[in-house]
């Protein structure tokens, strides 16, 4: 009868987990159940997702009546018997051995052996051995205790519970407790180390320490021991703060001022955020009337590339003028600290420089980009940044998260949060000079955004389709549409808060004081060439970017420039338009507006041409066999007619811009080859070069020799650049 029952549980959890699934996914058609479809229209989930989670409810309830025939099936009068006695052994044995603790005693032993635990993986995670840039602040040796703490207490509130009785063996709860959190301590450690064999590691080192804490003061005088934490995590935590304000205060009282005649400088990054998604660029949705409105007193680039396809990379280069493999800063590996970034060498000219970063993955201090910010406000002390703080606790805050309705259960920095922070940052200022850069992560997946902006488009996106970094798996059509839906809801909702920041400092009066940078470090995929999200190709989805410059005398106000530039020149453009001396790689790209037909000026050429768009990516963790950096690391070189692309088995893509785009391949075709040889010699050399200082840019050379720009629309061209 035993088989019998596990037999049919076997086959029902079969059933549940992939045969339904599976049938429910590859049956659905958006016409061919069109009373069900219209049953269900107007609620918050896609037609899949909604079937999904329906079958979900059916198997859960199915389970647990499948369980419990079987239990009736098997459990006979005369085995309830056995179990019963033998039960009641081992639950003496379990609580009831040892020293007991009543229920307040048994929530302070907890917690003290969860902060315990708490404060190993904060050390753990902060000197892990893999040293990875998403890697957590200082204060995570504060807020890992904290979090820890209240889990342990929960899990002490549970083991008494199932004691049943008011008292509970201490050795018991302290081995369940510090089981727990010698697990998640070791695996902070990112030892590469089995889970299993995490656990029981975890359980032996429990099973050791409890048998000595078990008596005396532990459990004679808990609640004072725990109040003794509480107030070390107090003191420590203010100690940090305290520390990071005076020095933060003391750098800032060491800055100049600036010259009287150099501008403010913000350069906002709009995380996640592609070009062709912003009425900007033409898009058919009115997603950035505001970035339409500040294009009006701007420098537009049709075609500005982001030097990779994920994070770090793309914020390195926007630092350092370098492309990706120059700084170093990697999946795996933070930006190196010999590169020069912008921050230090407008610090070093008396600007006060504060970051204000939303992307709490791969935006914080261990990446490297905090190098020449007085100020670097990444971690918020909140109770999110707490939870975040501890495995357990983040994967209970998740969840929780979930149950409120959010996508994912991310808690994240809002547009709101990060403008705040800002415009705080400046009233502190007293009148100097500032470089402040801001990083926005709303249009990031899951693509969250709050009311109105999440019915913008359509109701908000399934919880079933999103937030899944790495997925396998394949979207229907009306998946992706709501997908993009959910995006532009994100971005119109990121253009509203750059447009209220703006009106805030146009009402202080900084706004004709200040160049004004908007850009973005990488795009998203949704459904081409079959690839959803980010940093998984080289495709101009995920490469073009926005890019917009305005200066506070509104020179060159409504040109719109074309041709390819990279956004690792932006760093030497702003160090030009402020007019800071110095060496610095990459080149401006203010000649490029600034060059048009008649303005005369010496001809451009050589050094003062800028090299195409360069643009790498490593493989990673992440990926899936179908993207494309699963065949190895890949770089792309970008010029005004050409992408072309270079993967890491060694086939090349090759694409005409001016004609079908990235629809056809033309690497085959013979009469490219030239063409496809160069582009293949400059794609191999990308990130061997060493930079020299900056020169001031020249206007992009057109594939036939001249060289193009457009004022308010209208296209000029000038003679091709002398040659030596």
């Amino acid at each position: 009868m035993a088989l019998v029952g596990a037999g049919a549980l076997l086959v029902w959890l079969v059933v549940q987990r992939w045969l339904m699934p599976g049938l429910i996914r590859s049956a659905y058609d958006q016409e061919s159940i069109p009373f069900f479809n219209a049953f269900i229209d107007g609620q918050a989930r896609h037609p899949v997702g909604f079937y999904l989670d329906a079958w979900e409810r059916v198997a859960r309830l199915g389970t647990v009546a499948l369980l419990v025939l079987v239990g009736l099936l098997v459990g006979s009068v005369r085995w309830h018997r056995r179990i019963y006695r033998a039960s009641a052994k081992v639950h003496a044995l379990l609580f009831r051995r040892g020293p007991t603790v009543k229920l307040p005693h048994a929530l302070a032993l907890g917690g003290i052996a969860g902060g315990l635990g708490g404060a190993l993986e904060g050390v753990a995670a902060l000197f892990d051995v893999r040293g990875e840039p998403s890697g957590p602040a200082l204060e995570v040796l504060w807020m890992a205790p904290l979090a820890a703490g209240a889990v342990g207490a929960c899990l002490a509130l549970l083991t008494w519970s199932v004691a049943g009785a008011r008292e509970v063996s201490a050795r018991t709860l302290l081995m369940v407790v510090m089981t727990f959190a010698a697990f998640t301590a070791l695996g902070s450690a990112g030892l590469g180390i089995h889970p299993a064999a995490l656990l029981l590691l975890g359980l032996g080192a429990a099973v050791e320490v409890s048998r000595h804490l078990s008596r005396g003061v532990f459990v004679e005088r808990p609640r004072r021991l725990l109040i003794g934490l509480a107030l070390l995590l107090a003191l420590g935590a203010g100690t940090m703060k305290a520390t990071e304000a005076w020095a933060e205060r003391r750098a800032l009282w060491g800055t100049l001022g600036g010259a009287a005649d150099q501008p403010n400088i913000l350069l906002l990054i709009l995380d996640t955020v592609r070009a062709q998604n912003l009425s900007l660029y033409g898009y058919g949705r009115d997603t950035s009337p505001n970035l339409v409105e500040l294009a009006r007193e701007s420098v537009v680039f049709e075609l500005a590339l982001a030097t990779s396809s994920w994070t770090l990379p793309s914020h390195a280069s926007l630092l350092t003028g370098l492309d990706s493999p120059a700084h170093g800063a990697d999946w795996y590996a933070p930006m190196a600290a010999d590169p020069a970034s912008i921050a230090e060498v407008l610090r070093a000219s008396g600007y006060a420089t504060g970051a204000f970063i939303a992307n709490q993955a791969f935006g914080r201090r261990r990446a490297g980009m905090d190098r020449g910010f007085i100020a670097y406000r990444d971690n918020p002390a909140d109770l999110d940044e707490v939870v975040e703080n501890h495995w357990a606790a983040k994967a209970l805050g998740r969840w929780v998260y979930q149950a409120l309705g959010h996508v994912r259960g991310d808690a994240r920095k809002t547009a709101d949060e990060v403008n705040d922070e800002l415009l705080g940052w400046l009233d502190d200022l007293e009148g100097r000079r500032f470089f402040a850069m801001v990083n926005y992560y709303d249009a990031h997946d899951p693509y969250e955004s709050p009311p109105p902006f999440d019915t913008r488009f359509r109701p908000r996106p399934p919880r079933a389709l999103l937030g899944n970094w790495g997925n396998e798996t394949e979207y229907v059509a009306a998946e992706i549409a709501e997908m993009v839906d959910a995006y532009d809801s994100s971005i119109a909702y990121l253009d509203d808060r750059i447009g209220r920041l703006l009106a805030e400092l146009e009402r202080r009066g900084l706004m004709d004081e200040t160049l004004l940078v908007v850009t973005s470090d990488h795009g998203e995929h949704f459904g081409e060439r079959g690839i959803v999200l980010h940093g998984n190709s080289l495709y101009l989805p995920s490469l073009h970017v926005p890019l917009l410059i305005r200066m506070p005398e509104r020179a060159g106000a409504g040109t719109r420039v074309p041709g390819a530039v990279s956004i690792r020149d932006v760093p030497a453009t702003i160090l030009d338009l402020a007019r800071v001396g110095g060496d610095f790689p990459g080149m401006s790209m203010a000649r490029l507006w600034q060059r048009t037909a008649g303005s005369g000026g010496p001809p451009l050429g050589g050094a003062d041409v800028p090299g195409p768009a360069l643009a790498s990516l490593s493989s990673n963790e992440f990926v899936v066999p179908s993207d494309p950096v699963a065949r190895g690391d890949m770089r792309s070189v970008t010029t005004d007619r050409f992408h072309y692309i270079l993967n890491g088995d060694g086939v090349e893509e090759l694409f005409d811009l001016t004609g079908a785009g990235e629809a056809v391949d033309l690497a085959s075709d013979a009469a490219f080859g030239a063409d496809l040889a160069s582009l293949r010699a400059q794609a191999r050399a990308a990130g061997t070069r060493t930079e020299g200082s900056t020169t001031i840019g020249a206007a992009r050379l057109g594939s036939d020799g001249q060289t193009t720009i457009t004022q308010n629309g209208q296209g000029r061209t000038t003679a091709p650049p002398e040659r030596d």
